[in-house]
């Protein structure tokens, strides 16, 4: 869409008729104004939304040539002036607000009992065991039909994943030991979650070892312990006294392990910044914005959590049912 001959201009109080009446010398802030009904937010939240808009302009580009320049030459004076805090929630919602969409339409939960679903989001470790015994009578944890063929293993430092998603922290910094870091740059301020002792592991970065306190893994066959012979009895031995275990049919246990993981991505990935922040100089970290810039740069981060935000983003489950029944419950080594 192009500016027309009678477009208006707010730059901070001021309104103009073209910009070249503009003192680019002096603070052009603020607004880029309204055109046509267009709303524009803060030039510093959206810079580079707005100059790729400004530079595809076939009228005006001229006019507006000037200002883009200027603001490219103060990008780089001080790039940390025009990036706030809004810039990046506007990115992070929509994210979330999409992986929580693909959660709740292709793996359905409203079926499944409440105590199931609040273990399902509590526990941060899930593992996916086949059963062995004949188990024809025995009806299904998640949807109440006959026959399990699946043990599910629950385990792990319970905390509050639906209060996450609700960017309420105190019950997941409280529940996996994490030491707060904001003290770096706020000294005066008191930790808003005390650590309870007993966590799990802060900043940990393996996921194979037991300290890391997410995991989503793949299907496992249940070993016999030594000396004890095939029965229905073996199939307790997996879950402590402080997990929860659900036998579940295949489809439910397939549903279970895909909506574990979607539910506890933001978990994880909030607890593998942690750990990254947890190496950082405490200069460094007594500037927020410089800490979350580095964490930005960083590729490999970048890339891992890229690779399982596009894995949740491309759950077809219709898909995912029809390929499972054509391996014919062959067993799966996954590992999330």
């Amino acid at each position: 869409e192009s500016l027309s001959d009678d477009a208006r201009y707010r730059v901070g109080d001021e309104f103009y008729d073209d910009l070249s009446e503009v003192d680019l010398d002096g603070d052009p802030v603020a607004t880029f104004g309204k055109h046509k009904g267009k709303h524009f937010s803060t030039i510093w939240r959206q810079h580079r939304g707005y100059c790729r808009w400004a530079l595809s302009l076939e009228s005006g580009r001229g006019r507006l040539l000037t200002f883009v320049r200027w603001l490219h030459k103060q990008m780089e004076a001080e790039p940390e002036s025009y990036e706030g805090i809004e810039y990046y929630e506007s990115g992070r919602k929509k994210v979330e607000d999409l992986l929580k969409t693909k959660q709740g339409s292709h793996l359905d939960s409203s079926r499944w009992p409440h105590l199931v679903r609040n273990a399902v989001a509590a526990y941060p470790k899930l593992r996916v065991y086949w059963q062995t015994l004949d188990s024809l009578t025995a009806r299904c944890d998640a949807c109440h039909r006959v026959g399990i063929h699946k043990a599910i293993v629950l385990t792990g430092h319970n905390y509050d994943s639906n209060g996450l998603w609700r960017d309420e922290l105190r019950s997941f910094h409280r529940s996996l030991g994490l030491e707060w870091l904001g003290s770096h740059a706020f000294p005066d301020a008191q930790d808003p979650a005390p650590a309870s002792g007993g966590g799990g592991g802060g900043g940990c970065m393996n996921f194979r070892d037991p300290a890391f306190p997410f995991y989503t893994t793949g299907q496992h066959r249940i070993k016999s312990l030594a000396g004890q012979e095939e029965g229905p009895q073996k199939q307790r031995v997996i879950a402590g006294p402080n997990d929860k275990e659900l036998d579940v049919g295949s489809q439910c246990g397939e549903n279970l392990r895909l909506w574990h993981y979607v539910q506890h991505y933001k978990g994880r990935l909030l607890h593998r910044i942690h750990g990254h922040l947890l190496r950082m100089t405490p200069d460094t970290l007594k500037r927020p914005r410089a800490a979350a810039m580095l964490l930005r740069d960083d590729h490999e981060l970048m890339a891992r959590w890229m690779r399982e935000y596009n894995f949740i983003v491309s759950i077809d489950r219709k898909k995912y049912d029809e390929e499972y029944r054509g391996r014919n419950g062959e067993e799966e080594q996954l590992q999330y």
